[in-house]
């Protein structure tokens, strides 16, 4: 898969992720779970988050991409180094099992350092996946968000579309959860 040229504003790049940014990746996930997910999932849950599995997750992802077709990016901060990521890549079929039909590709995740919430590396981030997505034939995205996540309005503001909701199941904890869809993946990455 060819490397999308880096994008550098305000000291933060946005390229395609390498094995060695594993552990920032995990690191970065882990805190942005902590952030969004503060009273909705147990307190014993966030501060119990696996870490080293999950930078082991990261790094079996980042090893052989190609296997799964999905594709992540990361922020990458001049002088902090990554400072946040995005996931994406064919959907994942509902809850039930079914397809999310018309949704060919899926945003897995996007977290970002906690100071960067709100200053557009976000949108950036998506912008710049959608780019590849659609340099990759995907034409329809869909993103999952937990409905008391504070932050699945920034979905909405992209232009995201409620287009699905399921129960899901996370650390043993019944929660709700959003998909919000857009039908020509094509509009999100031209922005």
């Amino acid at each position: 898969m060819d490397a999308p040229a880096p994008q550098t504003t305000l000291g933060i790049s946005i390229r395609l992720a390498q094995l060695d940014d594993a552990e920032r990746i995990a690191q970065t996930q882990v805190a942005g779970w902590r952030n969004a997910y503060r009273g909705i999932l147990d307190d014993a849950t966030l501060q119990n988050l696996p870490l080293e599995e999950w930078t082991a997750t990261w790094r079996g992802r980042l090893s052989s991409p190609r296997a799964s077709g999905a594709l992540c990016l990361v922020a990458d901060d001049t002088r902090r180094g990554v400072v946040g990521f995005t996931h994406g890549g064919p959907s994942r079929p509902l809850a039930n099992g079914l397809a999310a039909t018309p949704f060919d590709a899926e945003l897995y995740a996007i977290y970002l350092a906690e100071d960067l919430i709100g200053r557009g590396v976000g949108t950036r981030l998506t912008h710049a996946l959608a780019g590849e997505l659609v340099a990759h034939g995907w034409q329809a995205l869909i993103v999952w968000a937990l409905a008391e996540n504070p932050f699945r309005r920034f979905y909405e503001r992209l232009g995201g579309m409620r287009a699905y909701e399921q129960e899901i199941t996370v650390y043993g904890q019944p929660l709700r959860e959003v998909g919000y869809g857009w039908h020509d993946l094509r509009t999100l990455s031209a922005r």
